[in-house]
């Protein structure tokens, strides 16, 4: 697999560019465009992602732990089984986004926007949801316990299904 750890990268235009499996650990990818672009099983661990455009991006199984995605774009992206614990989210347009038994914990997801998202099957233990807008988002099965939020309002979110703890 290629590696571009700690490359810079910022404001790239890697859209569609096919990075499975890729190293982009530790690099810059501020503002960088990379929409559409296949990422499954890449290792984006400590990137710099601010601002970058990852709208319909296949990340599955992407390693993305102490990522900085704060304003990002994440709309449509594909998550499924991402890693991305301690990631800092804030601010981040998930419209959309599938993130199904990904791992979230201790991610900080203050004033995220998720409309019709998926989050089945998340870990969001330790999560920080404060501000966060869940609306039409799934959350069956998910893990919220320890999360740091204000109240989950129920005609905004299916919490059919969620933990009791939650």
């Amino acid at each position: 697999f290629a590696d571009f750890s700690k490359a810079d990268l910022r404001k790239a235009d890697l859209r569609s560019a096919k990075l499975q499996g890729v190293d982009l650990s530790d690099a810059q990818l501020q503002g960088a465009n990379l929409k559409n672009a296949q990422l499954q099983g890449a290792l984006l661990m400590f990137a710099q992602l601010q601002g970058a455009d990852l709208s319909s991006a296949e990340l599955k199984r992407a390693e993305l732990g102490d990522t900085k995605l704060q304003g990002a774009n994440l709309s449509d992206a594909q998550l499924q089984g991402a890693n991305m614990v301690n990631a800092e989210l804030q601010g981040a347009n998930l419209n959309g986004t599938q993130l199904q038994a990904a791992y979230l914990g201790g991610v900080s997801l203050q004033g995220t926007v998720w409309i019709d998202s998926g989050l089945q099957g998340a870990n969001l233990s330790g999560a920080q949801l404060q501000g966060a807008l869940l609306l039409r988002t799934e959350l069956q099965g998910a893990d919220l316990r320890d999360r740091k939020s204000t109240r989950l309002n129920s005609s905004h979110t299916d919490i059919s299904r969620m933990p009791s703890s939650a």
